[in-house]
């Protein structure tokens, strides 16, 4: 005897598809995501307020990996705002027994960064010795920053154009990689990552923009003010038309 499919109680499809969004819910909360800690306090989500003349750093870290086999990743910056002044490589491999040194770069994105165009910065360990990224850097001397590395620059302009000025990430898929660790069973972290990028913008100070803002709202109703007010008569001049006159005189003989 067949069964009729379209009986099924409407009960099982629904709780079905719960497990299912919950299933991509908990997926998405266990993605790898690629962080960018500024130095300065963040005046909103990826916004610094500084002014020109100032430097900070950004390290840019991964939020649930301690230990992976190597990355490329590209760095831009808008040279019109931030000038670059240095990279640190901070993953660190076990050279002997609890000694863990920082590895160099194999590529250093300072030879991009330096002139204002993209930077790249990539490591390679080969395995199975992973790179640490957890800041257990002790030799020469200890280093506990965590993360992949760390930028340095300086502000040389502020405008408020809504653009990022720093960028971190996978901005070329062809070239640009994070891969696993071998223990770990290797393979690219990128499917993991839920962002492949992240910025930084660099804002104009909010005391600097209320007053460019009250400004701009007083210059817009005094000049509604001026278009509102009656026009005043005024005498012409110049017109070569005498004005009436009134002539009095008697009627009659």
């Amino acid at each position: 005897m067949l069964r009729n499919r379209t009986n099924r109680p409407a009960g099982r499809w629904a709780l079905g598809l719960a497990w299912w969004l919950a299933g991509l819910a908990a997926s998405a909360a266990n993605a790898t995501s690629l962080v960018l800690t500024p130095s300065v306090p963040e005046i909103a989500p990826g916004q610094l307020d500084l002014s020109v003349g100032e430097t900070f750093e950004v390290l840019l870290s991964l939020d649930d990996v301690t230990r992976i086999q190597a990355y490329t990743l590209d760095i831009e910056i808008d040279p019109s705002e931030l000038t670059f002044l240095g990279a640190t490589q901070l993953g660190s491999v076990e050279v002997s027994t609890g000694t863990f040194e920082a590895e160099p770069f194999l590529l250093d994105p300072a030879s991009g960064l330096s002139g204002g165009a993209l930077g790249r910065a990539s490591v390679l360990t080969l395995p199975p010795d992973p790179l640490y990224i957890d800041g257990r850097t002790n030799s020469p001397a200890v280093d506990s920053r965590v993360g992949l590395f760390e930028l340095e620059f300086e502000v040389v302009g502020v405008a408020s154009d809504g653009l990022a000025d720093l960028t971190v990430g996978i901005l070329d898929s062809l070239a640009d990689d994070i891969t696993r660790a071998a223990i770990d069973g290797g393979g690219s972290l990128i499917p993991d990552l839920s962002s492949d990028r992240v910025s930084l913008q660099i804002v104009p100070e909010p005391g600097t923009a209320a007053l460019v803002g009250i400004g701009l709202v007083a210059l817009a109703a005094r000049a509604r003010r001026r278009a509102a007010r009656p026009a005043s008569p005024r005498r012409r001049l110049g017109s070569g038309v005498d004005p009436p006159i009134l002539q009095l005189g008697r009627l009659g003989p």
